[in-house]
């Protein structure tokens, strides 16, 4: 009864965190330290360190090979960037079927944010049951689960996509679902390439 009484308050104080967090997202009350980040060696650093973790609990990562190696400079806040990551994650590794793994990708989107803009583009697609097409726009709202039976406080609040785009959005990008081919679910995330004169990069 005890390691149950414990558990349940370690969900709730879990719960509370990401209450308030979202609320002050919400309220954009969420001060970002955006620095000047290469997305290729930030993600490539991140599946070096944090693979071996997600492999002990389940979830195989996998980064795709860049088909550029040219630094893809954007401002982000890399702490943040991590919980949304880490999110994402989560998700994945609780509903991605029943050996869940996530391809990771990087490149340039088709999506331009301006006239003269790039668009730097992160995939997570994972390979479980996938949500349904009319589905996908919701995953990002507040509580909302696309399997009613995902009731229990247990597999999550609800909050944590919600929490991703509030994110993403506060640094000035963008975030979306939709259907990995062959199926199952990729989040997409894009943000604003920088313009940068060569020998003046100043990265994070």
């Amino acid at each position: 009864y005890v390691t149950q009484i414990y558990r349940s308050s370690e969900i709730l104080q879990h719960l509370v965190e990401n209450l308030f967090l979202f609320s002050k997202l919400d309220l954009g009350r969420v001060e970002f330290d955006q620095a000047t980040v290469d997305l290729r060696a930030y993600f490539a650093d991140f599946v070096a360190e944090r693979a071996p973790w997600y492999e002990d609990q389940g979830l195989a990562l996998h980064l795709e090979p860049f088909d550029d190696t040219e630094p893809l400079l954007v401002r982000l806040d890399p702490q943040e960037v991590q919980r949304v990551v880490e999110n994402i994650l989560g998700n994945s590794r609780k509903y991605g079927g029943e050996q869940p793994s996530v391809d990771i990708s990087i490149g340039e989107g088709e999506e331009k944010e301006d006239a003269s803009g790039r668009t730097a583009v992160v995939r997570f697609a994972d390979h479980g049951p996938g949500v349904p097409e009319a589905e996908l726009s919701k995953l990002f709202e507040s509580f909302y689960r696309t399997d009613k039976a995902r009731s229990q406080t247990a597999k999550g609040s609800g909050l944590g996509l919600a929490i991703a785009r509030g994110i993403v959005e506060g640094m000035g990008g963008r975030i979306h679902a939709e259907t990995t081919a062959g199926g199952g679910l990729t989040v997409v995330l894009s943000f604003p390439v920088l313009q940068v004169e060569k020998g003046k990069e100043n990265v994070e």
